[in-house]
């Protein structure tokens, strides 16, 4: 996936005057990318039949607030989950 999410328009006071700071703004917890694979495999095995199953998933840079601040943002990330599981 991907989401290009930006303020368009973002005014707030500044000294006393109605000011756009979009510019200087980020959507919060909003990825600019996203991805997720799945592979599955069964085969039997014995009397029963096995099964191999694994997920990667992708998570780019996410703002935790609108104001970016490098020790709270979070860096993009994958995870990989796996199981394997037998059925009789």
């Amino acid at each position: 996936g991907y989401i290009d999410a930006e303020y368009r328009e973002y005014v707030t006071q500044i000294a006393g005057a109605p000011t756009d700071v979009a510019d200087f703004r980020e959507v919060q917890n909003t990825p600019k990318w996203t991805a997720s694979g799945t592979l599955d495999y069964g085969a039997p095995v014995g009397s029963g039949r096995l099964n191999l199953n694994t997920t990667l998933s992708y998570r780019s840079k996410t703002y935790q607030f609108e104001v970016p601040n490098p020790f709270l943002d979070q860096k993009g990330y994958a995870l990989l989950d796996a199981n394997i599981m037998w059925r009789n």
